[in-house]
């Protein structure tokens, strides 16, 4: 007897269509989302009018094209709120972010991704006494290769693999960016050595951020935390000071989850 399908068609479709929208962050028509998903434009038609009516996704009245609608951000702020792992984390991340006067994010793995290395910043604390603090998007998935917080998750990933980082084609963001994988590999084995990875300037000019693992029992980490905030300042507030008190912190958050 065959196997009975698992998933429901219509309903990949229309997460596909979210995921699209949220990873192209812009406006699209529905040409171009038929187009990006292989799929017919008058059945992307139909599921996408369901989502607008939903407030799932939002239709521009000048352009007609669509974009993730609002809903979706009232959704994200209620898992922010009420989600447990952030009832947990928020008390020691508050605590960070006062008593340095920076931006604190918390990123988790992103394992939706079958190739490769991801993560997404789940949670942040900007403290108001800087402009620059942070370029981490919240919500934002990114490449584990271009932040202190994926450099965090990629040196203690249970799924660490040298030659998927050999093999990857590393962008240059700054002149401070490592773009040759041997030396990025380098830098990931001396952030497995001393427990904690820096991004100086190497994903925007002026941007300095310290992170540090959650580890979990077996020594693997799905969770990273960073400080990060304008070199000058980060620099005044003590970078060694920093890195202790980060450590201090996210041992003590692995003991509680």
């Amino acid at each position: 007897m065959a196997k009975e399908p698992t998933t429901i068609i219509a309903v990949e479709r229309a997460l596909n269509i979210i995921e699209l929208l949220h990873t192209e962050n812009k406006e699209m028509g529905i040409t171009e989302i038929a187009a990006k998903l292989g799929e017919y434009q008058s059945t992307m038609y139909r599921i996408i009018s369901t989502l607008e009516s939903r407030g799932y996704v939002y239709q521009d009245p000048n352009t007609s094209k669509y974009s993730l609608g609002l809903k979706l951000f009232t959704i994200g702020v209620g898992i922010n709120h009420n989600n447990e792992l952030i009832r947990t984390i928020r008390p020691y991340i508050v605590e960070l972010a006062e008593e340095f006067g920076e931006t604190v994010n918390v990123a988790v793995r992103d394992y939706s991704h079958r190739d490769g290395y991801y993560c997404a910043v789940i949670y942040q604390e900007k403290s108001n006494e800087r402009v620059l603090g942070s370029t981490e998007a919240l919500g934002g998935i990114t490449e584990c290769f271009y932040s202190s917080l994926g450099n965090s998750l990629l040196a203690y990933a249970a799924d660490f693999s040298k030659e998927t980082i050999l093999s990857a084609e590393l962008k240059k963001c700054t002149e401070n960016s490592i773009t040759n994988p041997s030396k990025f590999l380098e830098k990931i084995e001396k952030v497995r050595e001393q427990g904690y990875a820096i991004d100086d300037q190497e994903v925007e000019k002026g941007l300095y951020c310290l992170s540090c693992p959650v580890l979990n029992s077996d020594g693997s980490a799905d969770i990273a935390i960073s400080i990060s905030g304008y070199i000058d300042n980060m620099k005044s507030n003590g970078i060694e000071k920093m890195i202790l008190k980060l450590k201090s912190i996210t041992k003590q958050i692995s003991r509680t989850i």
